[in-house]
């Protein structure tokens, strides 16, 4: 197999599989509780929100990466900064995350 054949089906199965990635995030941020955020729940959504941001520029879609990257960015600011989640910023992550479900449709 030819190396474009095989950067072409490998860029189909991470399309393929982005969505199911973003509908994973969508899914934990939802789950969020308002308030006291358990470290574990923010660095799980941080996880997932940087791996996107790799994965979509390695295959082509710097849109999509660079909103994973804000994403991630914003995720990891509320892991410094140990405070507590809001309906505001709960509902931002989740407009954020359904921005990125947009991009990988």
């Amino acid at each position: 197999m030819r190396l474009e054949e095989t950067f072409g089906k490998l860029r189909r199965r991470f399309v393929e599989r982005a969505a199911k990635r973003i509908a994973n995030l969508h899914g934990l941020a939802v789950r969020l509780p308002r308030g006291n955020v358990d470290p574990l729940s923010l660095n799980t959504l941080f996880i997932h929100a940087h791996g996107l941001v790799g994965t979509a520029a390695t295959f082509g879609f710097q849109g999509l990466s660079v909103a994973a990257q804000r994403l991630a960015n914003a995720i990891h600011d509320k892991i410094q900064s140990r405070s507590t989640i809001s309906r505001e910023a709960r509902d931002k992550l989740v407009k954020s995350i359904d921005a990125l479900q947009e991009m990988a449709a």
